[in-house]
């Protein structure tokens, strides 16, 4: 039972990590260029 609910659980911990690195990567990204626009 333990073996079942493991690859789901991994699959859904990976999404979420990467949901969260996505999301982390498109915040740095919008505030990179919000710096650039405003120093120019």
């Amino acid at each position: 039972m333990g073996r079942r609910i493991a690859p789901a659980a991994g699959r859904s911990f990976f999404v979420a990590l990467s949901g969260i690195v996505y999301s982390i990567y498109c915040y740095t990204k919008l505030l990179l260029s919000e710096g650039e626009a405003a120093t120019t």
